[in-house]
């Protein structure tokens, strides 16, 4: 695998994990929560861990590209 193939296949890998990890670091308000701004959407998450999510979609994309870099490897 070269240089420029392993890099995109990495940002191609880090947008897909981004997807996959957002979940685990959103934390949603509790049920029949009501908030004191009127413009807050009761959908809304209460918080999101951003330092957490990009982490783990740096870890798990870099895992990917590894997993895929030794397939390619020892298929060819």
């Amino acid at each position: 695998m070269s240089l420029s193939f392993a890099a995109f296949t990495y940002l191609n890998m880090w947008w897909v994990s981004l997807f996959l990890c957002w979940p685990f670091c959103v934390e949603a308000k509790p049920e029949g929560e009501k908030s004191e701004n009127a413009l807050d959407y009761t959908s809304a998450p209460k918080t999101i861990h951003w330092k957490k999510m990009l982490i783990l979609t740096s870890v798990v994309s870099a895992v990917i590209t590894a997993f895929v870099a030794i397939i390619i490897h020892f298929v060819k």
